[in-house]
């Protein structure tokens, strides 16, 4: 059975920016700051695809295609991929209650500490 995108069309024409050659300097360069840490767990963040936890560049603000917030080193955290699965799939379920500040703004990402 092929696998079938489920993206939104508008999800689908900014993939591309995650191919950039900028996209994965800049990865590293949260990896490199943030010593290789989950920001959720705060477990180390192996660098090798192969590891269940390996180091993921999360995007703090959706973006959405928005390229200043895409490549905005500050809106960008390193998690491991399982917390990044985990939180993911939360959020896809509505399971994931952010806090809202009285500015709108999310003061937390929801995901317990």
């Amino acid at each position: 059975m092929p696998i079938v995108d489920q993206r939104s069309e508008a999800a689908r024409s900014y993939r591309k920016l995650y191919k950039l050659k900028a996209w994965f300097r800049l990865r590293i360069q949260a990896f490199i700051r943030d010593g290789y840490i989950c920001h959720w767990c705060g477990k180390h963040c192996p660098e090798s695809k192969s590891h269940p936890h390996h180091a993921v560049a999360d995007h703090i603000i959706d973006h959405k295609g928005n390229r200043a917030l895409f490549f905005d080193l500050g809106n960008i955290r390193t998690v491991g991929k399982s917390c990044h699965d985990r939180h993911s799939q939360r959020q896809a379920h509505g399971t994931l209650k952010p806090e809202i500040g009285t500015d709108g703004w999310p003061i937390s990402d929801g995901y317990p500490p």
